[in-house]
């Protein structure tokens, strides 16, 4: 899959091949990249962990950006 925008650069950059893969039922933890999708227009995010919110979400931005975002993860 290929990035497409700035919101984690430097970490990935536009255009960057990148790959996606489950967790295997281990949870995410605080640091790590995540992907999901934004509510409401099925758009794939690739945003990293910044804080745990509970009930099995947590708070996500993109390293370049200010917007924190809040996402599930499923099973939790």
């Amino acid at each position: 899959m290929q990035a497409r925008g700035t919101s984690m650069f430097p970490f990935i950059k536009d255009k960057d091949s990148i790959t996606v893969q489950p967790f295997y039922g281990k949870q995410p933890c605080i640091g790590d990249i995540v992907a999901f999708e934004r509510a409401g227009n099925n758009n794939l995010v690739i945003h990293r962990i910044v804080a745990k919110t509970g009930h099995g979400r947590y708070a996500v931005k993109g390293d370049n950006s200010k917007q924190i975002e809040i996402c599930g993860y499923p099973g939790s």
